[in-house]
């Protein structure tokens, strides 16, 4: 009888044990399974609206124009070709953090407004990083997606008129996938070709990428915004889309008709009406990273020089003469080598409501700056091969004609001269290590509040 009693102790033990590890790993792994399922969904979705005929597609109902989601994995935004140095196909997008199967690209020729397939080409992941603490991906983040681009080399014979599919195919079974009607069910984007224009003149002197804007309504701020980098000598602004209220929106298009504005579509992942099963809920600040990436790729060739910076984000100088295009002006005719130009980031507490030459608004003691974070950075966009949301990664390597390869340095704007003033409605109480700036931002910056409206 005590036996049996014995036994039945250690039985209830067990199961409660074998109970607590089961919750433990469900919750573990709860979101990979909502994601799953969501992009089981979204697959179907994607799918469903692309039945192709191969070989003999039209192009218009072939090439996505948002972006294509492949199995759970991995969602593509855009393709870019890159003829630095290698002839290859770069498709940027979002990865799923937790795996990473195979995957292949599906190259598709252009000719007469049909697609015709020429190859499958095993392509590879290049992890664009955004947290300078963490190298590895792995280590980074536990679920959600993350900014990636695949590197797809292209066939030897010349190519024109581009379109691409990414595929993740088990090696094994690769043969499976020459198939036509494999083939024909995968949905494709076209490539953005690069034309040899290295030696041409680009469109634009100075641009401006920024970041994908969700729920916004501030158009004082967007006013205040544009005229100021009006007045710097910025010519394109690419403004990446969520969401923002019509009062925005009739801005936006007033400076679109005036080719100062173009709008980049940057939807939500189609989803089901769940929380459970939302996955855009795994994506850093509506993918930041990756169309700050898309951006510099998009004005590459196009424009001399592309600066990456938010809304609530103001590059200032101390001589009121001076401006951003002025700078850069300054630097080539000085024949000084450089990659691009780093801003030293400064809070401030700010309130666009009462702006007045009579009513001068004081910002005496009311700066922070923390050292080396936040920091924005203008680029050559031809020079750089890997950006994040504060700092360029990796600069393309430049040929010297004795054989070796050399980067061109980034310069480090002057504190005392220059300054990125990130503006906040009230200091965030999460940034540490604040040090307070007792400067006279009046003072060291005059024109800030000067500059005349341009529309």
């Amino acid at each position: 009888m005590h036996i049996k009693w014995i036994r039945c102790r250690v039985r209830s033990v067990v199961i409660f044990l074998l109970f607590i590890l089961s919750l433990f790993v469900y919750l573990k792994f709860k979101t990979f399974i909502d994601v799953a399922l969501a992009n089981f969904a979204h697959r179907n979705y994607l799918i469903e609206h692309a039945q192709f005929q191969c070989h003999h597609s039209n192009v218009d109902s072939n090439v996505s124009k948002i972006f294509l989601l492949i199995d759970d994995f991995f969602v593509s935004y855009n393709a870019y070709h890159d003829i630095d140095g290698e002839n290859f196909i770069r498709i940027l997008g979002l990865r799923y953090i937790l795996t990473a199967p195979p995957i292949f690209c599906a190259i598709f020729q252009i000719q007469d407004d049909k697609l015709v397939y020429v190859s499958l080409i095993k392509g590879h992941y290049v992890f664009i990083n955004q947290n300078p603490a963490c190298l590895n991906p792995k280590l980074c983040t536990a679920t959600g997606f993350d900014a990636y681009y695949v590197k797809c080399p292209l066939p030897k014979q010349p190519l024109n008129s581009l379109a691409v599919s990414v595929a993740l195919i088990n090696s094994s079974y690769i043969e499976t996938v020459t198939s036509c009607q494999t083939i024909s069910t995968l949905p494709k984007l076209k490539v953005h070709m690069r034309k040899d224009i290295r030696h041409a003149n680009a469109t634009n002197f100075l641009s401006v990428c920024i970041s994908p804007v969700h729920n916004f309504d501030n158009i004082n701020l967007l006013q205040f915004f544009f005229n100021h980098y009006i007045h710097h000598g910025v010519e394109k602004f690419i403004v990446y889309k969520r969401s923002w209220s019509d009062g925005v929106n009739n801005l936006l298009k007033s400076l679109k008709l005036r080719n100062y504005v173009e709008i980049v579509d940057w939807p939500l992942f189609p989803h089901a009406k769940s929380f459970d099963l939302n996955d855009n809920r795994l994506v850093h600040y509506f993918g930041q990273n990756l169309a700050i990436n898309d951006c510099i790729w998009r004005m590459k060739y196009h424009s001399d020089f592309v600066l990456s910076i938010d809304l609530d984000e103001f590059i200032v100088f101390n001589d009121e003469n001076l401006t951003i295009s002025r700078m850069l002006r300054n630097l080539l005719t000085d024949n000084v080598p450089f990659s691009g130009v780093m801003f030293k980031n400064r809070f401030a507490n700010f309130d666009l409501t009462n702006i007045s030459a009579s009513n001068p608004v004081h910002l005496d003691k009311k700066i922070w700056h923390i050292y080396g974070q936040r920091s924005k950075v203008l680029v050559k966009p031809e020079k750089v091969d890997l950006f994040a949301i504060h700092r360029v990664w990796r600069f393309k390597k430049k040929q010297r004609a004795d054989g070796d390869s050399i980067e061109e340095p980034l310069i480090m704007g002057e504190r005392e001269q220059s300054a990125m003033i990130h503006w906040r409605s009230k200091t965030s109480s999460d940034f540490e290590h604040l040090e307070k700036n007792a400067t006279e931002m009046r003072k060291i910056f005059p024109y800030l509040f000067r500059s005349q409206k341009l529309w």
